[in-house]
């Protein structure tokens, strides 16, 4: 119970710094454009910035991909986009759990999440959006509807967003390779 308590302050926290430090009016995100500044907690209490996975990861692009627990389709996203960053050296994924209260509360938040980090096997951090602030700015959520998977493709060299992609696609490697090309 207490460590929950402590992941719940943590959440709380995440969400005040993203709204500190985002800009105070949402419109829509285009390709090309910067991507928004973000800091989300972990599962394992850690802070993830955008500043921190780019500092960390120079020539890196960055896949960031926002889901919910109760997505079908974002389950076969992230296992292809952990494929790919396992087949190309030049991608780090962060996935951006976004939990919609109408559906889960913040313990079953955690414990779904825990669960997929356990049956997909997965090593990357997922950063807790717990209400939804990191997802209006990127407006995977508009009003009280969130769509989910979405994908935004970050450039390696300046933080700019290079794809948006909305929905399942089942050709990610290819839109990657095509990217590549354009260099």
């Amino acid at each position: 119970m207490y460590k929950m308590n402590i992941l719940v302050i943590l959440a709380l926290l995440s969400s005040v710094l993203t709204f500190a430090k985002a800009e105070p009016a949402i419109s829509k995100i285009k390709e090309g454009e910067k991507a928004h500044p973000f800091t989300l907690v972990t599962l394992k209490r850690r802070y993830k910035s955008l500043r921190k996975i780019r500092n960390a990861n120079k020539d890196k692009k960055i896949f960031l991909i926002f889901f919910t627990t109760s997505c079908k389709y974002c389950s076969k996203e992230r296992s292809e986009i952990i494929k790919l960053a396992k087949k190309y050296t030049d991608i780090i994924p962060f996935f951006i759990a976004v939990r919609n209260p109408k559906d889960e509360t913040i313990s079953e938040f955690s414990a779904n999440i825990k669960k997929i980090i356990k049956d997909e096997s997965i090593s990357y951090d997922i950063g807790l959006d717990l209400y939804s602030a990191v997802a209006k700015f990127y407006n995977v959520k508009e009003g009280t509807s969130i769509s989910v998977p979405k994908l935004f493709i970050i450039d390696a060299n300046n933080s700019n967003i290079i794809k948006i992609i909305s929905g399942y696609e089942k050709n990610i490697e290819e839109i990657y390779k095509k990217l590549n090309k354009k260099k």
